[in-house]
């Protein structure tokens, strides 16, 4: 059992480290105003986490763009972690949104975003995507 646990905080302590090793680039974005890995993956003998970036830009009218990541992990190979794949979910436009929200459901990452229409402030907006290991993306609940 402390094998167990031990190999789980080494794997979490090997996570933080690559998050923050792919993440460089990401926090010198200053358009970036959220970036958190969630989930794990596990697809054609590779395996990694799954990374989502809100970015906001605009003045009057911020706009968010979210992109969904799929992180490889570093145990898998001599490289240190990297991009394996990116899908912009939402592009920048009339929405703006908060901190993304997750659950795992059936061996996908479902990820839920919920803002507001920058032209129409009092219209809520929600967003709900599944991203699955085989590096798709499956839009459960469109914008607005």
């Amino acid at each position: 059992m402390k094998s167990i646990a031990l190999s789980q905080i080494l794997f979490l302590t090997m996570l933080s480290g690559a998050a923050f090793s792919v993440g460089a680039a990401v926090k010198a974005d200053p358009h970036v105003t959220n970036a958190s890995v969630f989930g794990e993956w596990e697809y054609a003998e590779k395996r990694g986490t799954y990374r989502i970036i809100v970015m906001h830009q605009g003045f009057e009218h911020v706009s968010s763009e979210v992109t969904a990541e799929w992180i490889a992990d570093p145990r898998d190979s001599n490289e240190d972690s990297h991009l394996v794949f990116s899908k912009t979910l939402v592009p920048y436009g009339i929405y703006s949104f908060g901190e993304p929200e997750y659950a795992k459901i059936n061996g996908r990452i479902r990820v839920t975003l919920k803002g507001i229409n920058t032209f129409q402030a009092e219209q809520n907006i929600t967003c709900i995507f599944d991203l699955t290991p085989a590096r798709k993306v499956h839009v459960v609940r469109a914008c607005g």
